[in-house]
């Protein structure tokens, strides 16, 4: 029977200190969180209490979370920060020397990424501004440091612990048989610096799709603000290319159905459909319907979709409930360029515009409906004599109504069972339009 060598316990010890060596020198493992890049400051999304997600302006000179009174509205409307949360006052230094005092709230859970940081410490400003991610959140981290190649946060999940822990190792004098007698000298070793031995870390990459995408594939969460070369890879040269408000619109035909991507810096930050039925104004095809349950959580399709059943199941959205911020104003909430004496050149419309909550990303979708099967000018005629009774013939011809949430929201009302002829869901705010920018003089 063939006799194995037995391996001396010193070989043994040397050995598993070398390899302690080795993984010393091994990068450490990181997450990389891409920065949107606004007004000369890093933003990036923080999910608050596993319920809501908000966007942050990374503030290193900050001492805490701060959390402007909008923002905390909100979060207070939507349960995630109870009474139960209160900690009490601070008082804060302004940019301009003023003092304030502000509450002080326990945020339990916040996360970044894959990392969580439990029990932070956030203060409401009174000011109006961006939710601030300061150093009571930052120095909970193990370690963070910024890529401003790659407009990154990488966080390093060893970082804390790297110059933390004394690690030994064995070292072997030169020109020393590191097997001699058995026993080689063991010497404590400085522990390796936090450094990086691979790539810089890469931007995530758009969204993995088939050569040839449906419908419903487009109007996806993970397609909104992808690059227009990569979009027209997936779907072709545009048919249309125009531009409105600010904006490219480009048009594509999508399984036989008219799909529009506005690009706003070679960037989508929209998709409207025309959507599919019987009415002469409709897409000819009955599959031009998409899920909207890919962007929220609600189950909602566009079939014989109509301003009421979507307000059923989504809500007025943030201007409807009165709340402003985030690119939502309850005197943008329901507007019509005419409904009187508009002309031969096309249909009007009506526009309502849903603004949603943070935990959607703040997604905004547009619902546009024609004025012209008897269900909707039944409404635009009861809209309009409501109108004119009470403000005169001249007031609606100049469309004045636009510029009145009172009348807005009686509008709303009235054209609840008008059906849906087109939907815009956006990421971000939507572009001001000339014409309510003058008239108003504030859109």
């Amino acid at each position: 029977m063939p006799r194995f060598q037995e391996v001396p316990t010193g070989a043994i010890s040397l050995i598993a200190s070398l390899i302690l060596v080795i993984l010393q020198m091994l990068p450490a493992s990181s997450e990389s969180i891409q920065l949107r890049q606004s007004g000369g400051v890093y933003m990036l999304p923080v999910r608050i209490n596993d319920m809501v997600t908000v966007p942050f302006v990374l503030d290193s000179g900050a001492a805490e979370v701060a959390l402007p009174n909008d923002v905390f509205s909100v979060l207070r409307r939507s349960g995630t920060i109870t009474d139960s949360d209160f900690i009490g006052n601070g008082t804060y230094t302004l940019a301009d020397g003023a003092t304030v005092s502000s509450d002080r709230y326990i945020l339990h859970k916040m996360s970044v990424g894959g990392h969580v940081v439990t029990n932070v410490v956030a203060h409401v400003a009174s000011v109006k501004g961006d939710p601030l991610l300061g150093q009571r959140f930052l120095q909970k981290l193990p370690g963070w440091t910024l890529d401003n190649v790659q407009h990154a946060l990488v966080l390093h999940d060893d970082a804390g612990t790297a110059g933390e822990q004394q690690q030994t190792a064995a070292r072997v004098p030169p020109g020393e048989n590191p097997f001699a007698q058995w026993a080689p000298r063991v010497e404590p070793l400085t522990p390796l610096p936090l450094q990086r031995t691979g790539p810089m870390p890469t931007m995530p990459s758009a969204p993995v799709l088939p050569t040839r995408v449906s419908l419903q594939d487009i109007f996806n969460a993970d397609m909104l603000n992808v690059r227009m070369p990569f979009l027209e890879s997936r779907v072709g040269v545009a048919r249309r290319v125009f531009n409105v408000a600010g904006e490219q619109g480009r048009t594509y035909v999508i399984d036989g159905c008219d799909v529009t991507a506005y690009i706003r810096k070679k960037e989508v930050v929209a998709y409207s459909l025309v959507l599919g039925g019987s009415e002469p104004w409709r897409s000819a095809k009955g599959n031009c319907n998409i899920d909207i349950s890919t962007f929220t959580d609600e189950t909602l399709r566009t079939n014989d979709l109509t301003i009421g059943k979507f307000i059923n199941v989504m809500g007025t959205g943030l201007a409807g409930m009165g709340l402003t911020g985030f690119g939502a104003d309850p005197r943008n909430l329901f507007r019509a360029a005419c409904i009187t004496s508009c002309g031969n050149a096309a249909d009007p419309t009506v526009e309502f515009h849903w603004d949603g909550p943070l935990a959607s990303g703040l997604l905004k979708i547009d619902l546009i409906s024609t004025i012209s099967d008897s269900t909707s000018i039944d409404a635009a005629e009861r809209w309009k004599n409501l109108i004119t009774k009470a403000e005169g013939e001249t007031y609606v011809i100049n469309a004045k109504y636009n510029c009145d949430e009172r009348y807005q929201k009686i509008g709303l009302q009235l054209f609840r069972d008008v059906q849906v002829h087109e939907i815009i869901i956006r990421s971000g705010d939507r572009p001001v339009d000339p014409f309510f920018a003058r008239l108003c003089g504030r859109r």
